[in-house]
């Protein structure tokens, strides 16, 4: 995750070691923000963008996509963090907040979590 992407005009990301090479043509890549639980607003954003990934070795194929689940600790709930409940590679993009279509169901002013 890269923190500090949003301040510069072109960033380099890491990319996993078994992320296969997109096709040629290159791929559909998606860059998100989301608030964070102590600003007190309400702020998610996705900007998909045309990406190459390149120099890859890797012949692992391309997992089904999951929802996100939120593992970290939420004690306006009581709920303790569960590692256990990560989503590991590759996940749906949240969408929070609609008027329908709805995927992540947390309390407005908690931030959908991107784990």
């Amino acid at each position: 995750m890269n923190q500090t992407c949003m301040w510069y005009l072109n960033t380099t990301f890491d990319v996993s070691a078994n992320m296969p090479e997109c096709l040629d043509g290159g791929c559909m890549c998606a860059w998100f923000w989301i608030h964070s639980d102590d600003s007190s607003v309400k702020q998610m954003y996705m900007n998909g963008f045309h990406c190459d990934i390149t120099g890859i070795m890797s012949t692992t194929p391309i997992g089904m996509p999951m929802l996100s689940r939120q593992f970290r600790e939420n004690p306006d709930f009581n709920e303790a963090a569960n590692l256990g409940d990560c989503t590991i590679w590759p996940r749906y993009p949240m969408y929070w907040m609609q008027a329908e279509q709805n995927n992540m169901h947390t309390w407005v002013l908690h931030a959908a979590s991107l784990q």
